[in-house]
């Protein structure tokens, strides 16, 4: 089972198809180029609604970690990161957030 497997989401296996191997001596080994982090983002964008939001910025988290720890990537998984710190997506987690909050006061109460 691969890295990529063992994550949650399946945003992770467009995150590493988005990941560029380089092999240039000096540069990090992988990179996040701006046209396929914007790809990214628009896909994750499409979660905004859905409580499986959690399970993406779950699965992007993960992915940067790695990038960071395991591909001395430090700043593909700087960009990884930046997908989900956006405010849209910080907003939306917080509005799911409050409605899981009220859904289980409600079923307590």
């Amino acid at each position: 089972m691969s890295t990529v497997e063992a994550i949650a989401h399946p945003i992770a296996e467009d995150i590493a198809a988005a990941i560029v191997e380089v092999k240039q001596p000096g540069r990090e080994p992988a990179e996040l180029p701006r046209a396929a982090a914007k790809a990214l983002a628009r896909k994750i964008d499409g979660y905004l609604e859905s409580p499986e939001l959690f399970d993406v910025v779950k699965t992007v988290l993960y992915a940067s970690h790695l990038l960071e720890t395991e591909a001395g990537a430090p700043r593909a998984a700087k960009a990884v990161l930046d997908l989900v710190e956006r405010g849209p997506v910080l907003k939306a987690l917080r509005r799911h957030k409050a409605e899981r909050s009220a859904a289980d006061t409600d079923a307590a109460g």
